[in-house]
C-alpha cells in the first residue's frame, strides 16, 4: 500500500504500521497498548482508536486489530527439507523476510508457534512465505490463522469525515512489553494521505 497516494472520499482506508514494533535489544514485540491518530484536515480535532493488548474482546468499538490472515495452505519439506511453506487466502499481505509471525490451528501441532519469515513465495498467484520447520506430517488446517507480530491496523471509513489531506501516526505504550520507547512512533515522521 502506498501511503503518500491519495485515496476516494467515500472509501475504506486502513491504518497500518508497516515496521513492527520491536523492542531495545531489537526484537518483535506486540506492545501492551497501540494508538493509531489522525487528523481528518486541517483544524479538525485529531480521532485516535486505542487497541489494548490481553482485553477481551480488544476495544470493540474502535476495532484495532493484530494483522491477522487465514491460512490456505501449508506445504511440508518446501522449498527445502526443514522448511515449510504458508500460503494465505488474501491478495493483499504484508509479510517481509525477518517478520515474526505467529501461527494457529494446524495439526499437527508442531507447525503451530512463533516463527521468523524466511523467504517470500507466490504460488499461481497465491501470496505466502517461508519458515523453518521440520514438522514433514501432511498438515489438517482447522481455522488455521498466522499473526504478523508487532504490527496491528485499523479500517476507517473515510465517509464518517471531510475530504482533504489527512496527517496520520502510530504509537504504542510499552507496558510490559519491552517496548523501545525511544520510537514509541512506527514511522519516523508523521505521514501524509490524500482523501479527494
Amino acid at each position: 500500500m502506498d501511503y503518500r497516494s491519495a485515496v476516494q472520499w467515500g472509501s475504506t482506508f486502513r491504518f497500518v504500521n508497516d515496521e513492527p514494533f520491536k523492542a531495545l535489544d531489537g526484537s518483535i514485540v506486540n506492545p501492551d497498548v497501540v494508538i493509531i491518530s489522525f487528523v481528518p484536515t486541517r483544524g479538525q480535532q485529531c480521532v485516535s482508536y486505542t487497541y489494548t493488548n490481553g482485553a477481551t474482546p480488544p476495544d470493540p468499538d474502535f476495532m484495532i486489530s493484530p494483522l491477522t490472515y487465514n491460512i490456505a495452505a501449508v506445504t511440508p519439506s518446501y522449498p527445502a527439507v526443514g522448511s515449510a511453506t504458508v500460503l494465505v487466502t488474501s491478495p493483499e499481505v504484508l509479510f517481509r523476510v525477518g517478520y515474526s509471525v505467529t501461527i494457529t490451528g494446524l495439526s499437527p501441532s508442531g507447525y503451530n508457534g512463533t516463527f521468523e519469515i524466511t523467504g517470500l513465495v507466490n504460488v499461481g498467484g497465491v501470496q505466502g512465505f517461508s519458515i523453518q520447520n521440520a514438522t514433514t506430517t501432511a498438515p489438517t488446517l482447522t481455522d488455521a490463522t498466522v499473526t504478523v507480530n508487532g504490527v496491528f491496523y485499523e479500517d476507517v471509513d473515510t465517509t464518517e469525515y471531510s475530504n482533504g489531506t489527512w496527517t496520520y501516526w502510530i504509537a504504542g505504550e510499552p507496558g510490559t512489553s519491552g517496548l523501545d520507547v525511544t520510537k514509541t512512533k512506527v514511522r519516523s515522521e508523521i505521514q501524509t494521505l490524500l482523501v479527494q
